[in-house]
This record gives structure tokens, sequence and C-alpha cells, in this order.
């Protein structure tokens, strides 16, 4: 087994499982690729399915045809994208006449108070939408033509009301699939690493989504009832499936996206929670190199699911393991995992030096300080520490979450952290990832704690999970400022920030693999 490079000298990763170490070339290949021909026509109809109390949806379905009519026999349904995007329907409507001409009952709708559909939003997640999700799946069930296998699929927002639909267990519901999902908007939006968010920053998701829906929709009301609840409590835990999702027990498969900037953890967090539960054994996890926005995302091996669950056809595969990922940095390459990060990944600390350097050795002992204040970000650029490694001897996979794991001492009772790992060659510096962290919630976000002034403190900043291959030749970069340049809200006052270095000090932790 090889040694990653002169600067991690020492470190032997152990390879345990032959699944975990290579890319599974043909069998992720055949998945890829699997295509079947439309075997029908489509007919396109507005519906709107009433509620328990009353509320009717805004929705439409596409149904199999033949000559123009509904054709004959009983078709397996799924409900696509049930989210608040009115602008956004004729997009989920070709996703659901995709799915009609393949022998599927397809169906989107908007949730209650937004496009058609009466009531008001309230948020998402509210308890009347957990509703919806369930009764939908009950009425698409019942509906003529239905044999009464339902799926529920969705990305972002539309993932979020697959969970719940999965969660509150509908007796028809078959499988989901949730594609870049919403499954925490406290960790994963608007209180990453429980640092508030600016208004209307964030993707502007309240701003444009209000917009799509004017005037019934207040962005305003949305963030009110959001920043009213700064600590992760049963606000949060009640309404997001991520705290709840133990209980699921239909297949699911998760896909996140590695180049995702706008909900860049709670697939990859969704997944790990359900490897955890007694249901482990129906989750799949296909991650890649897609954003939020899933253009590179191939939609067939969505189609593969559904034909394997609903129809229950021999020739759809299911994914080669429990975890493809596609690795960064040599993308189109994919590799197959039986669990996240991989059974075989190692965790090697370098340390953050005195002289600006990112390596295995701590140097002598010491402290670096940067400042920030309200302003921080806002008016010219943060004061940053910067720490960089030698050129790596040969390639580093890393695959898992890298930590930031900083010693450090405030002259205030507030701070706030903002970390960036970026590959360096020839000059050019490529983003890893980047995380965020309220030093008040270094040990709870349900239970924030004041900093005690003068005191070295160890707070652990979550940078993320990746997998990434950094080439032969490259450094890595760690930046290190208290503010985000854009969306996360600093500290109302100035705090200089002491940060211990060498010996004893602060280190960069990462999960890593050997480099086939």
């Amino acid at each position: 087994m090889k040694l990653l490079s002169f600067w991690l000298a020492g470190i032997t990763l152990v390879g345990a499982v032959a699944a975990d170490t290579h890319a599974e070339t043909a069998p992720v290949d055949a998945w890829l690729s699997y295509k079947r021909p439309p075997e029908y026509e489509v007919l396109v109809n507005q519906v709107r399915p009433v509620m328990s109390d009353g509320a009717e949806l805004d929705c439409t379905m596409a149904v199999p045809a033949i000559d123009g009519r509904p054709a004959p026999g009983k078709f397996p349904g799924v409900i696509n994208n049930v989210n608040p995007y009115a602008a956004l329907k004729v997009f989920f409507v070709n996703q659901i006449k995709e799915l009609a001409s393949l022998g599927y009952q397809g169906l989107t709708c908007r949730v209650r108070g937004t496009g058609d559909s009466d009531g008001e939003f309230i948020m998402g997640g509210s308890v009347e939408e957990w509703r919806d999700s369930y009764e939908l799946v009950e009425w698409l069930a019942a509906h003529p033509g239905s044999n009464g296998r339902i799926a529920f699929e969705g990305a972002s927002y539309g993932g979020m009301t697959a969970l719940q639909a999965a969660i509150e267990k509908p007796a028809h519901l078959v499988t989901i699939v949730p594609l870049v999902p919403a499954s925490d908007l406290y960790l994963d939006f608007v209180y990453r690493g429980g640092l508030k968010s600016r208004p209307y920053t964030t993707g502007n998701w309240a701003l444009v989504t209000s917009l799509m829906n004017f005037p019934s929709m207040s962005p305003w009301r949305v963030w009110d009832l959001w920043y009213a609840h700064p600590e992760l409590d049963e606000f949060w835990r009640d309404s997001m499936p991520i705290y709840r999702s133990e209980t699921i027990d239909v297949p699911m498969l998760i896909a996140p996206g590695w180049a995702d900037d706008v909900l860049p953890n709670g697939g990859v967090r969704l997944f790990e929670a359900m490897q955890r539960s007694e249901n482990a054994n129906q989750v799949w996890m296909f991650v890649g190199a897609w954003d939020h926005d899933m253009a590179l995302f191939p939609r067939n091996v969505v189609i593969a699911w559904l034909d394997h669950w609903l129809q229950e056809r021999d020739t759809a595969p299911l994914p080669p393991a429990r975890v493809v990922s596609t690795e960064m940095g040599w993308e189109g390459r994919h590799w197959t995992f039986e669990q996240w990060p991989p059974v075989n990944s190692s965790s090697i600390n370098l340390a953050l030096n005195q002289d600006g350097s990112l390596g295995q050795s701590a140097g002598v002992a010491g402290t670096l300080n940067f400042e920030q204040n309200a302003y921080s970000g806002l008016i010219g650029t943060p004061e940053t520490l910067s720490f960089t490694s030698l050129p790596l001897d040969q390639d580093l996979v890393i695959a898992g979450d890298m930590l930031l794991k900083l010693v450090a001492a405030y002259d205030g009772a507030e701070a706030t952290l903002h970390a960036r790992l970026l590959e360096r060659d020839d000059g050019k510096s490529m983003l890893i990832k980047e995380g965020w962290l309220n030093v008040t919630h270094r040990t709870s976000h349900s239970s924030p704690t004041p900093i005690p002034q003068g005191d070295w403190v160890t707070a652990t900043v979550n940078i993320g999970a990746m997998h990434r291959r950094v080439s032969a030749g490259s450094r890595l970069v760690l930046e290190i400022s208290g503010a985000d340049v854009w969306d996360w809200q600093t500290v109302s006052t100035s705090v200089t920030t002491a940060v211990a270095t060498g010996e004893g000090g602060s280190v960069l932790s990462l999960r890593v693999l050997n480099p086939n």
C-alpha cells in the first residue's frame, strides 16, 4: 500500500473491502445507461385533489394513453415535485409526461397557498404540508386506473415533501427518490453552523419563490418565522425530515450533489442518519458532480429505480452498491462503496503552523490573530489567516468530512468562523468546500453557551463532506476568517480571535482514501 506523500509520510491507508477501493466501472456503466423506449401516448389533465380539511391542491396529471384515450389496465403512480414553484410548473409537467409514456400515472402539485392551491403557505414543513404529502399518496392510489403502487420523487423542496410522505407512512407508498433534498433547512440553509443567514441572500429563496406566487406569499413572514428559532429546537425537529428519518422503512434513493452550494450537506447527512437506523438496508445514495439545478444529473437512473420497485422489471437494475459516488477532480469516474464515509477511509490531521504552513508536522507553538466586526466581509475583504501545504507528492483522495479543529481565544462573548479549503495549482485556486460556525454553538446547536473571554476554546468547523481527488503537484490551502463575504451574519461588536498554531494547536482533519 503506497503512502500519500512526503508531507503525509507514515500514514498508511489500509484497504478493508474491495468494493470500497476500486471504481466498479462495468456495473456502474450498466446502471447509468439504463433506458427503455416509450410505450404509450400521453394524456395531460388539470386535477384538484381535495385534502381532508377541504383544501384543494393545484395539480397536473399525466396518464398513459392509446389512440387519444386512457390506456386500459392498471398502472403504478409517481408523485413528482410537490413544491411551491409555480413558475417552474412546465418542467415538472414534462417529467410526468415522460413517466406516463413509460406506463406510470404521473402527478405534480403545488403545495397549499402556492400556485392555484387553496390555503396559506406557512413555511416548508408545516403540519398541513406533512398531512398533504400523506394524503396525496392515498389520493393517487385510489384514482381510476391506479394499481395502488405509488412512488414519491422530487428535487430540493420536492425531495422534502417526498421525505414527509415516507415518514408519515401512507399504506400505498412503495418507494421515494429525494434529489438534492431539503432535509434540514436549519443547518443546511438558514443557520449553517448555527450562523444566521442574511435575509434574502441565501439563494434569494423566499423572495424568488414569493415572486412566483405573487401576491399570495410573503417572504418577510417566512423569514421572520425562521429567525424566531435561532437554536435547533422542536420547531425545526418537528418540521425537518432529517430529525425523523430513522422511521423511513420504504426503499429510498438519495441523490445529493457534491457541487450543490444551496443545500451542500443535507442529502449526505440524511444518508448517514439512515445508515445508523434499523432501516439502513432500505437506503442507497448516488452523489455526483451536479449542483443544485441538477443539470448534470442522469435522470434515467430514476426511471431504473421506479421500474425496479413499481413495475418490478427484472431488467431494471438497482445501483451496484449502497453508494455510487462521482470523484470530483476526476469527473466521470464513479466509485462504489458499501457505506459513507467508505469503510477503508482513514483520518489524517494536518497542523496549522505559525509560518503559514499546513502539514503533518506541528511546529513550535504560537498564535496568529484576525479581527472581525459587524462590517467584516461587507466593506472590503475580511481579515483572513491562510495556511498552505507543500506540493502533493501524489494524488490525495478526500472521501468524507473535512473538519477544522480550531483552538482559539476570543476577547468577545460572541464570534463566528468561516473556513474555506481550496486546491491551488499553477497559481489557480479551486474551492473544495466551505463551512461555518457560530462559536457559541461549539458544543450544541440546541443549547448555545457564551465564549469564556480570554480562555482557550476548541471549536470544530465542519467544512462538509466531499469526494475529491486533489492532484499531485497541487497544494491544499486553508483560509480562516470571521466572515462570509455575502450570506452569513457576523458578530455585532468587534472581536479578535487568537488562533493557536503549531504544537498543541489547531488542526485540519480529513477523511482520505488510498489514491488508486
